[in-house]
């Protein structure tokens, strides 16, 4: 199955990221930005989702037309990857795009190219895929040790 690894940044105001998605065989098939909710203790519609595994599926409304829905947050219902631009936008759902821009020039950043964005991962990636959600590391940070045996 397709694997998305969703790398973020928090900030008071808004959640940055970055999408990464491959296939089985660990190929990139597509790559994008997003933009969420600041993290607020996954309350409903005010805050991004907890980081973790999820398993995404496609849903289409009047509203988004084709999108994905995040199946099975904690605490949560229907958070979805949809098209927007705008993070006011948002009730804990993903916005995928292209590029942070300031559009309404608030200070905050902006997603450009969100629907567009979303129907090349629709095009690539298809029905479903698992979603792993984590924190970029910081400078100073510490990162997971592996060990090399021959």
């Amino acid at each position: 199955m397709t694997q998305a690894y969703l790398i973020r940044t928090y900030t008071p105001t808004h959640t940055r990221g970055l999408l990464t998605m491959v296939d089985p065989a660990g190929n990139l098939l597509v790559q994008c930005v997003t933009l969420e909710l600041p993290w607020k203790d996954n309350a409903p519609q005010v805050s991004c989702i907890p980081e973790g595994i999820y398993q995404v599926q496609t849903r289409k409304t009047d509203k988004f037309g084709l999108h994905y829905h995040v199946q099975n947050v904690p605490g949560r219902e229907w958070i979805l990857i949809h098209p927007a631009n705008y993070v006011y936008q948002l009730l804990g759902c993903i916005i995928p795009g292209s590029r942070f821009v300031d559009l309404n020039k608030d200070g905050i950043p902006d997603i450009t190219d969100s629907k567009a964005t979303l129907n090349r991962l629709l095009a690539a990636v298809g029905k479903e895929f698992t979603l792993n959600i984590f924190t970029a590391p910081v400078a100073g940070g510490t990162l997971p040790t592996a060990t090399v045996t021959p």
